[in-house]
């Protein structure tokens, strides 16, 4: 069971990726008009997935 710790950390990990995400966005989608959007969906992603993550160390390429 994780506790409240454990749920901020997660918390803090998947903000301190939010540039990241948008960046790959930014490449993937060639612009900014869906941006958002896909920022979104990956973070409820990494949040619906977040107890297959096993390392905090990996989350970059885990929620890239």
């Amino acid at each position: 069971m994780r506790t409240g710790a454990d749920i901020t950390a997660f918390d803090d990990a998947v903000l301190a990726h939010v540039q990241a995400i948008r960046t790959v966005g930014r490449a993937r989608l060639g612009g900014t008009r869906e941006l958002d959007d896909f920022t979104q969906e990956v973070a409820l992603r990494a949040y619906a997935n977040r107890d297959q993550l096993r390392d905090a160390a990996a989350m970059r390429p885990w929620i890239h």
